[in-house]
């Protein structure tokens, strides 16, 4: 960068284009959270950047949900990141966010259900697809979608088969999220108390008093049914 001899030159020659395209504002934003700082982006703290420079960087939906079809996966993955901070006024990018469930980078995956989550029922137009994303090979993904799908609640029922397969999965924090998501389903997710009674014998004791709760949530007569079933 011959002639630019700080963070702040970069910005201010950057500033002065009248025109610039997503790809390049987004990784403006890049280089200022850098210097500014932001634990989802760096595992190191740094002093925060001005309010000026923040203002700078800012990103609107529009220009953050085009840049999720962008070529580079740094690109994507940063506004998939970005669009979480605007939570339900995130809608527009629920059916691009809905496709990067399937992109080949794994923390893409994970930040994408995250975000859908962030926006809550207004994602439930890909409910379905976040269902599928509870067979993806990583827990951490896996575990991010079961969350997501809680956040959408109700509108979430699509998914109900998923995760009352999700409720047997290995990994103990996808078990909790996928028997937590259920039970913010509601009545919808009677399909899934039997696995949940299930649960309710699981050795922990967190994972039969939290399949207890979501039974509750879905259908209270059937704890009693269970008190009354034979004991071998």
């Amino acid at each position: 960068m011959d002639g630019i001899e700080s963070p702040a030159g970069l910005l201010g020659a950057i500033q002065g284009r009248v025109i610039m395209s997503a790809k390049t504002m987004l990784m403006v934003g890049l280089f200022v959270l850098a210097v500014g700082g932001c634990s989802r982006r760096a595992g190191v703290a740094i002093e925060e950047a001005p309010d000026k420079t923040a203002a700078i960087t800012r990103l609107d939906v529009a220009t953050l949900t085009s840049a999720l079809e962008d070529s580079d996966a740094d690109v994507r993955f940063y506004a998939v990141l970005d669009l979480a901070d605007y939570k339900e006024k995130a809608a527009p990018g629920v059916a691009s966010l809905g496709k990067l469930l399937k992109d080949t980078r794994e923390t893409t995956r994970s930040a994408a259900a995250d975000t859908l989550g962030a926006i809550g029922p207004e994602a439930s137009p890909v409910a379905l697809a976040l269902g599928e994303t509870l067979a993806d090979p990583s827990p951490d993904v896996r575990r991010s979608a079961a969350v997501a799908l809680g956040r959408i609640g109700s509108k979430a029922s699509p998914a109900v088969d998923a995760l009352g397969k999700a409720v047997l999965d290995f990994d103990e924090e996808v078990r909790l999220a996928a028997i937590d998501a259920l039970g913010k389903i509601g009545p919808s997710a009677r399909s899934a108390v039997a696995v949940l009674l299930r649960a309710m014998d699981d050795g922990d004791e967190g994972m039969r008093r939290r399949a207890r709760k979501s039974i509750q949530l879905i259908d209270p007569s059937a704890i009693v049914r269970a008190a009354d079933r034979p004991t071998s």
